[in-house]
């Protein structure tokens, strides 16, 4: 029954399902060694942004084990579960802080659920008593800072404040320094959580990325679509 809602749902969409794994994943090895240039996998540098505890940092080393990947969370307390949960794996570098277009802080909504925490702009009381401040900084900032020359893979997971944190990322994406770019995204009649496909685009097309495929589906109990994993690449 789930399935064929699935299919009912990305049908509508001019979508289909290859493969009942919904394969390929939008880590897959195969996926990114076979595009990117040929470059082993050991000279990958991935960024998480967004890591919450850990998931995909954890899901990208196993994929590709000699890579460094920086792992960014700014909220405390899940920060903490992120080292934790990343502790033995010394090519994961973790950052207490997150992106957006310029460095300072910003406020996060908690949510009951850490991996729906967002930024957002404090309207109520309400929002006050469940929120907490957190530290930014721009990805051209911290690659310079770092003296990093290669973004092999960029990973946006930060729950609508995505474009915020391209906009901050502008020399870096103008360059040939990030090859690849997953981001959780959606369509506007899907999600209001989720930034739109068309908005990606719209940021992402001028610095010559083009959109490769879309992985990673979520859905609610119903069947209905609610977001996945848009990935772009870089035109060569």
């Amino acid at each position: 029954m789930i399935r064929e809602a699935a299919e009912k749902t990305l049908a509508r969409f001019g979508l289909r399902l290859i493969h009942r794994r919904w394969a390929p994943k939008g880590t897959d090895r195969n996926l990114y060694t076979r595009l990117l240039s040929g470059e082993e996998p050991r000279q990958f540098t991935i960024f998480d942004v967004g890591a919450n505890v850990g998931q995909t940092a954890r899901a990208f080393h196993r994929q590709f084990p000699f890579a460094r990947i920086h792992s960014f969370e700014p909220v405390s307390s899940t920060f903490q579960k992120l080292e934790r949960s990343t502790a033995p794996i010394r090519e994961i570098s973790t950052w207490n802080f997150g992106f957006s277009n310029k460095g300072g802080e910003e406020t996060v909504l908690l949510a009951d659920d850490s991996q729906e925490n967002r930024i957002i702009q404090p309207t109520s009381e309400e929002d006050h008593q469940n929120t907490t401040s957190i530290s930014v900084s721009t990805i051209d900032d911290f690659v310079t800072k770092q003296n990093i020359e290669r973004i092999d893979i960029l990973k946006l997971d930060t729950e609508g404040h995505e474009i915020e944190v391209l906009q901050g990322a502008r020399a870096s994406l103008s360059g040939n320094m990030v090859q690849a770019i997953l981001v959780e995204s959606s369509l506007p009649e899907l999600s209001e959580e989720h930034i739109s496909l068309a908005s990606l685009n719209s940021i992402l097309e001028p610095f010559g990325f083009q959109l490769f495929g879309m992985y990673d589906f979520g859905f609610r109990p119903s069947g209905r679509l609610t977001f996945f994993n848009a990935l772009y690449f870089k035109a060569q």
